[in-house]
């Protein structure tokens, strides 16, 4: 089954100028006028087709429905009668984007089209009947959104932060066996996801269990865990790894080193940061280790833009321009706690202790050398934005263009992109490339990517399956299946502290203990919001998401003049936030 998953079908291997020849001649032998579906006819002054082909000037796209039916040099393809003919000459077309590592959430499906990425992995911690029904709505045309291909997740058991299923990757589905490994997947595969994504503290022996199931039902296996790479170079034919650290940690050449090394990221205090185990990497096992990963048709989606883009020197262009996205008044739905940990991201990394960060920026140069290697010896790359301190859709021009300043050509950064994904899914036919057949997936951009990768961010038009979408924002945009959960997890209190006063008394500073407070965390008394200080332990770097366990609210002697029952919640506001549950202040009679 994985070789099936693997090969490309032998139509693929006709070049899509062939393919236009024949569906032209089958319209004209047949006198078809296209009528009885939308015709859309572009004309674009470059078409790049995702094929790594040469770009063709002054190129036409003929879309019937939702499909292609002819691509090819303009006076060399005929318009069909009664088409809609868009004239794009000063733009090019290049194929719809694809997202390979998701997370995807309620609010994210116009700023994914709106930058141009038809198609999303939904590899994270979404309760499944929710994606299911963001998928099927998407599909039939009632949610806007990515096309989505959803990950089922497993995880080993808990690690000493006591995560269920370790700390990272919440999941419901946790083995300690091959053999439950086993039976996790098949269920998995029963209920109709596309990807069987394998999370943390799974050993060798179940990654290859899982790989080999996930095969025998035609799913493709994506390897998150720290270990999927030492996983794949013990014979587990995993698919794709997922982020940059466990190949770092594989290109650690001695099992000894790799154990401090993981000891250093797990410690409770004064961890290693992620980006400082590529530090590690040792040159000389970088061969080895790219040589078995093409070998077995690894692909790889090292997520680079959430991770390293404040390390870039680009990195005050990067932060610029997304505050201004965050600042159109159309993109006022994106949630607080997002905006916040983007900007901490920026700054906080801007703050790190100079030894930390020259550590950091050595790693970095480490992974991009390796980078360059794995693409020179035909290694798959594949861009993922992990949206952790990046927005969806805008992560994967990050990452294009991280991947340019690496040392990769825009041609390769662009098929990381488009082809790769679709060749992994062994979707070729459907999304991708722009050919005669797939999907109409295109976007139309000014300038030109082969030349500069930032053009992929000036979108003039975007089309999903044949429909022209705006590359615009609305702030009343709403997703009409609202997930079920909250994005992060929801705060609780434990205590507060006083919990009883005399009325009159005041002004109160209320100390409210518990779990899971973001930076944005709202603290009300009787509905109204109080000001607030949310106390975090220091940290050496910037964490995404962080939580705190302690807030100071302070409440007013106005509002304490009455004895009473004084209800006290914290709230995470916005899309996906939550409230938690409600003690109480006793303000007892004077």
């Amino acid at each position: 089954m994985k070789r099936n998953l693997r090969e490309a079908r032998s139509s693929d291997a006709m070049g899509p100028l062939l393919l236009a020849t024949l569906f032209l001649a089958f319209f004209a032998s047949a006198g078809i006028v296209l009528a009885d579906e939308r015709v859309t006819v572009l004309r674009v002054g470059v078409l790049i087709d995702g094929n790594g082909g040469e770009q063709i000037k002054d190129a036409v796209i003929v879309i019937q429905g939702k499909r292609i039916v002819a691509v090819g040099k303009s006076g060399e393809v005929s318009i069909p009668k009664g088409a809609q003919l868009l004239h794009l000459k000063n733009k090019t077309a290049i194929p719809g984007l694809v997202d390979t590592h998701a997370h995807y959430r309620d609010w994210q499906g116009e700023i994914y089209l709106s930058h141009g990425v038809t198609t999303a992995f939904d590899i994270g911690s979404n309760p499944l009947a929710w994606s299911f029904a963001q998928k099927e709505g998407i599909d039939k045309g009632k949610i806007v959104g990515p096309r989505l291909l959803l990950g089922g997740r497993i995880n080993g058991p808990g690690d000493e932060d006591g995560g269920e299923g370790g700390s990272r990757g919440q999941t419901d589905i946790v083995v300690n066996t091959p053999d439950q490994a086993r039976e996790q997947v098949r269920r998995l595969a029963a209920s109709g996801v596309d990807i069987i994504k394998a999370l943390e503290n799974l050993s060798p022996e179940t990654l290859k269990a899982i790989a080999e199931e996930a095969h025998r039902a035609g799913k493709p296996v994506f390897a998150h865990s720290i270990n999927g790479t030492e996983a794949v170079l013990a014979g587990a034919d995993i698919d794709s790894i997922e982020h940059s650290h466990s190949v770092a940690m594989a290109a650690v050449t001695t099992e000894e080193a790799r154990k401090k090394l993981h000891e250093g990221r797990t410690r409770r205090s004064n961890r290693l940061t992620t980006q400082e185990i590529h530090s590690f990497m040792e040159e000389e096992s970088y061969n080895r280790l790219i040589e078995q990963l093409v070998a077995k048709k690894v692909h790889w989606s090292p997520t680079l833009a959430t991770t390293w883009r404040a390390f870039s020197p680009q990195q005050e262009k990067f932060r610029a321009a997304e505050l201004r996205l965050f600042a159109l008044p159309g993109l006022s739905y994106i949630p607080p706690y997002f905006r916040e940990n983007t900007k901490e991201y920026f700054a906080g990394t801007a703050e790190i202790d100079p030894q930390v960060r020259e550590r950091i920026q050595f790693g970095h140069k480490k992974l991009n050398d390796f980078i360059r290697r794995f693409v020179k010896a035909g290694g798959k790359l594949q861009t993922g934005s992990d949206p952790n301190s990046v927005l969806p859709g805008m992560a994967i021009h990050r990452e294009m263009e991280l991947l340019v300043e690496a040392g990769l050509t825009p041609a390769e950064a662009l098929t990381a992109a488009t082809k790769n994904p679709a060749e992994r899914m062994d979707r070729q036919k459907d999304f991708g490339m722009i050919t005669p057949g797939a999907f109409a997936d295109i976007v139309v951009v000014d300038g030109n990517p082969l030349q500069e990768i930032s053009s992929t961010q000036r979108i003039h038009l975007v089309f999903k399956e044949g429909r022209q979408i705006k590359p615009e924002y609305y702030a009343g945009y709403r997703n009409p299946i609202p997930r079920p959960q909250p994005d992060r997890p929801a705060p609780e209190i434990e205590s507060i502290s006083p919990d009883a006063i005399t009325e009159g008394s005041g002004p109160v500073t209320l100390t409210i203990t518990g779990r899971n407070f973001l930076s944005t965390a709202l603290v009300k008394v009787n509905g109204k919001p109080l000001p607030v200080e949310v106390k975090f332990r220091p940290s050496r770097f910037p964490q995404n998401f962080r939580r705190s366990r302690e807030i100071t609210a302070t409440i007013a002697a106005e509002n304490l003049r009455r004895y009473g029952s004084y209800p006290i919640v914290v709230e995470h506001p916005g899309a996906g936030g939550a409230v938690s549950n409600t003690m109480y202040l006793i303000v007892k009679p004077r």
